[in-house]
């Protein structure tokens, strides 16, 4: 994908950014307190300004990167109707693996972006992991008989 030389985008400030990092809009943070969105996006802002962000900029670039993750994230959601989890987008529901105490399989895959000059180039991997909760694993060994302190010695570092 060709990235523009230049994006505008609304630049706005807020005291309660990591709110905005599991919304459904378009919208990144840089990690302290501004908030970046498309210029044509609705928005509540009362302190905010538009700017041109450039490809040629170090810092600009993190944010560029950041606006074409959440939206890629944003329309996989749409199209799959799951969430991501485990850093994954799920393809389904996780499933119950029955026998194999509570885990579940979480089946799905990942994207990693990179900007390579004005493209943007996205990798994608299949990913599929078992998990168990952690609360329910010491459940399941204290209902075995097993005591504190070797729950705690069997568990992997």
């Amino acid at each position: 994908m060709k990235i523009p030389e230049t994006i505008e985008v609304v630049e706005a400030v807020s005291e309660y950014i990591s709110s905005y990092r599991k919304s459904d809009k378009l919208i990144v943070t840089d990690g302290r307190n501004l908030a970046y969105f498309p210029a044509n996006e609705e928005h509540h802002f009362t302190d905010f300004s538009t700017r041109q962000l450039r490809a040629s900029e170090p810092e600009d670039l993190k944010i560029i990167r950041r606006l074409i993750e959440k939206a890629l994230e944003l329309s996989i959601k749409r199209v799959t109707g799951h969430r991501k989890m485990h850093g994954i987008f799920l393809l389904e529901e996780p499933i119950p693996l029955y026998r194999c105490e509570k885990a579940r399989l979480y089946l799905g895959f990942s994207a990693r972006i990179s900007l390579q000059g004005n493209h943007a180039v996205i990798e994608w991997t299949p990913q599929a992991y078992i998990r168990e909760s952690v609360l329910d694993y010491v459940q399941l060994r204290r209902e075995r008989g097993a005591s504190a302190s070797v729950i705690v010695l069997s568990v992997p570092r």
